[in-house]
């Protein structure tokens, strides 16, 4: 037989079985399997997060709140404030997010962000929109650089972060809430917005500084 024909028989082949399909199901059965294909949001996964056109953009701001020691606290009220700070950078290595009932957590950078905390105090300022799967996360991981670089008197210094500088930060549902947490929830085709303030407590006498993270829902 020839090649033509053969594909002939295939092609007659799909439309009969195709019609014997089609006579099984009744108008009624065929006008909600349109209206459910016109309003399919995706295959959800077993953590009840849908994709992959389920997702919507998540518009990550940052602020900061910083404050300088310019000695110990035991001398501090004897040294008068000599130090002219004008820069306080800091390199954000990792921005992660965690879906509820989840252990999956998605990135938000793809590579390390350098900002300087200074010109943040007092203003927000967007630091990165990415498209997100729908669904609702609980909390983030945010891992710093070790180190943050701080210029004093026109000169670039090396301060040491004490503690950690890595940290978990749940969500909280206002800025000036810090008691009422709530889940961050981003819905398909929708921007959802969500803050990160930093709060560094730098002390130029002995090169250190302690960061303390919170992530808003509203702002």
């Amino acid at each position: 037989m020839h090649a033509r024909n053969k594909i002939t028989i295939i092609i007659l082949s799909l439309v009969v079985t195709g019609a014997i399909f089609a006579s099984l199901i009744t108008v009624r059965d065929f006008d909600i399997i349109i209206n459910d294909f016109n309003n399919f949001d995706g295959f959800a996964d077993p953590d009840g997060i849908f994709f992959p056109d389920g997702d919507g953009m998540l518009n990550f701001y940052v602020s900061s709140d910083t404050t300088i020691e310019t000695a110990n606290s035991s001398l501090l009220k004897f040294l008068p404030p000599d130090e002219n700070i004008s820069d306080v950078w800091v390199i954000i290595n990792q921005i992660q997010i965690k879906g509820r009932n989840s252990q999956k957590y998605t990135d938000m950078i793809d590579d390390p962000i350098k900002i300087n905390l200074m010109n943040l105090n007092d203003s927000i300022q967007i630091l990165n929109q990415i498209k997100v799967r729908a669904g609702n996360y609980t909390n983030m991981n945010l891992s710093l650089e070790g180190n943050v670089t701080i210029t004093i008197n026109g000169k670039n210094e090396t301060f040491l972060i004490q503690g950690t500088s890595s940290f978990t930060i749940p969500f909280y549902r206002h800025r000036y809430q810090n008691t009422n947490q709530a889940d961050l929830k981003v819905e398909k085709g929708k921007d959802t917005q969500v803050l990160v303030e930093f709060r560094f407590r730098i002390n130029t006498a002995n090169k250190i500084c302690i960061a303390i993270m919170n992530a808003y829902l509203s702002f």
